[in-house]
Formats: structure tokens, sequence, C-alpha cells
């Protein structure tokens, strides 16, 4: 796969170093590197408690790189447009430790958001309008 993508994430071009160094994801979700199979890390999402899966290396200069194995993943079966700007990597099934590339999806926020159950968006929706007009009253 090419590696002439125009990409402007930190996080896109750790994905595309991965690739340069001969990382891969196989047809049950696994990390392999250059030696062999790659220990992986459950993170929790900072925007919520969703967990993903991600592995570190180094970059040329020494520095540890984090890769999300969805978005590797998702280059892997999709190419470039998987790295683009506002483009998420959703997974069909909601488990964020799924990275079976039949799993995935590319998508954006709004895309995102639809994949979750309407009675949890509602619910997200009632509270995000209760914080809200709670920093309304406390500017008064």
């Amino acid at each position: 796969m090419s590696i002439a993508c125009n990409v402007t994430s930190a996080i896109s071009r750790a994905v595309l170093l991965a690739v340069a160094k001969g990382y891969r994801v196989d047809s049950q979700g696994r990390v392999w590197g250059p030696r062999g199979v790659r220990s992986t890390a459950a993170k929790k999402s900072p925007r919520g408690p969703y967990l993903f899966e991600t592995f570190t290396m180094k970059d040329r200069e020494g520095k540890v790189q984090t890769v999300p194995v969805a978005r590797l993943a998702a280059y892997q079966r999709f190419g470039c447009p998987a790295l683009g700007a506002g483009v998420i990597v959703r997974h069909r099934d909601d488990n964020g430790l799924n990275n079976r590339p039949t799993n995935l999806a590319l998508g954006d926020s709004h895309d995102n958001s639809m994949d979750r159950p309407k009675a949890q968006r509602v619910a997200q929706a009632k509270r995000a309008a209760k914080a809200s007009a709670k920093k309304r009253r406390a500017k008064r």
C-alpha cells in the first residue's frame, strides 16, 4: 500500500510509520510487528467509557509513538481515506477491542453517534442539555 497520504494528525503519521516499519493487523485483529506478534493494551477513551486497543513503537528519533490498532487495520483495508481529517473508525459490533478488519467501517462523528442505541443517545442529550443549562445559570 502506498504511503503517499496527505495527513495532518500525529495519529495518522504514527500509523504510516507503523506500516513503513512492517506492522500489520491480521484477519483476527492481532498486531504483527517486524519480529512477530506485538502485545497491545486496552485504553479508556478520553470521550467516555469506551475501550480501544493500542500498541507502542519508537519513531526514528527514539520517541515512543502510540498507534491505535483500529486505525492501522482501517488503513490496511480502506487506504488513505481512513487517515483523513474528521474520519472516525467505527466498530460494527460496538466492541472497541474487536479490530478484525471486517468489523471496521469508516464514518464521521454523526455516523458514530447514530451507531448507539436510541435510548443511549436520548439519555446523553438530556445530560448535555442539563449541563448546558447549569453553565448558563452559573454565568448569570
